[in-house]
């Protein structure tokens, strides 16, 4: 899920902020709700739009930042998870008929690298000071993921109601 222009525009630049200070890739604000089953392409898009008509735009605020450990994905803001995101949780997993939402530490991302949390601290704890405004999540996505996020694609992109 993507979030509104304004917010976008907020988080945006706290990602281009991190990656230009420490050398990473910077990518567009997103906040995973799925994994996707293996089908072809043109019946995933077809899922994803049928789930964007079904599914409504939403508010969400967030928690404090913390360090990530994973591999690859170090800063988060962990979403405070409410009514509408469980509701888009069980719309995805109705199309999709499995269990593809993710239900638990939805997040958004605003840092990958490799770098310690001894680095990052001083960072997270800046991010911290800051009040972070709520978001409305407003568009649905598809990404086709290929190692890296400079290698994502965006191959669908619709907006809720």
């Amino acid at each position: 899920m993507l979030p509104d222009d304004d917010s976008s525009k907020i988080f945006r630049s706290e990602i281009y902020h991190l990656a230009a200070k420490f050398n990473s890739i910077p990518f567009d604000p997103h906040v995973t709700i799925s994994r996707l089953p293996e089908k072809g392409l043109n019946t995933l898009i077809s899922e994803v739009h049928v789930i964007g008509k079904k599914m409504n735009s939403f508010q969400v605020e967030f928690r404090e930042a913390v360090y990530g450990k994973n591999p690859y994905q170090k800063i988060t803001i962990p979403l405070k998870p409410n009514v509408e995101y469980f509701k888009s949780c069980d719309i995805i997993d109705v199309v999709l008929e499995g269990d593809f939402s993710k239900r638990t530490f939805p997040h958004l991302s605003l840092f990958y690298g490799n770098q310690s949390l001894n680095t990052l601290s001083e960072e997270i704890k800046n991010l911290n000071m800051k009040t972070l405004p709520p978001a409305e999540l407003k568009f649905l996505a598809l990404f086709k993921l290929s190692g890296l996020p400079y290698n994502w694609e965006l191959v669908y992109k619709t907006e809720l109601s």
